[in-house]
């Protein structure tokens, strides 16, 4: 397990200076942070956090596969927020300028690499893009880990959408759930926001 998240934070660290190499060249104004910081800092000064429930948020939830960690219900499209202190502070943070335009791309790797969650700023808000799991540490709320097999996928879920040799893709709403198969297992969990 441990050589896996040393290849998961590997990846984790190429995409991201793949991201900022891809930026280059633009305003010094685009800044990249690379940091760990606390709940506290995360909320600022005021300690003020938003509700997370709401109807409009359980209207997402069902309308979408979630993520539950530490309590917290992270949905894609969802204002990750509303969830951040409650998903802790062991985490590492990363951000830049969208080069799509989107104002800031942010990224949190949490549990050293056992699972990333990405953002892209809209107004106030950081919209849930993708949250990537990397280890057996975490699951699907519905219980399927790294290590699985496709059939176990299957007996979850159900038959996928859409199935290749190395993938297996359900469809909720805004949502897509990748399940990456190598020899028969679940090697890499994915989940994206498609309204993008």
């Amino acid at each position: 397990m441990r050589k896996f998240k040393l290849i998961a934070c590997a990846l984790v660290l190429t995409m991201s200076l793949a991201a900022v190499a891809a930026c280059s060249g633009s305003d010094e104004d685009d800044v990249v942070v690379i940091s760990q910081e606390t709940e506290a800092e995360q909320a600022g000064d005021s300690g003020e956090t938003e509700d997370a429930e709401g109807d409009g948020q359980a209207a997402s939830e069902s309308d979408a596969y979630t993520f539950v960690y530490n309590g917290a219900t992270v949905v894609p499209g969802g204002d990750l927020n509303e969830v951040l202190e409650t998903l802790g502070d062991n985490y590492t943070y990363f951000e830049a300028a969208s080069c799509a335009g989107f104002g800031l791309t942010k990224t949190y790797t949490y549990n050293n690499g056992s699972f990333v969650i990405s953002t892209n700023s809209e107004d106030d808000k950081d919209i849930v893009t993708n949250i990537s799991i990397y280890d057996d540490t975490v699951s699907t709320p519905e219980g399927v880990y790294i290590g699985d097999s496709s059939d176990s996928v299957k007996e979850v879920y159900g038959q996928p959408d859409s199935e290749t040799e190395t993938t297996m893709t359900y469809t909720k709403g805004d949502s897509v759930l990748v399940f990456v198969i190598t020899d028969g297992t679940v090697t890499y969990i994915v989940y994206n926001y498609t309204a993008i």
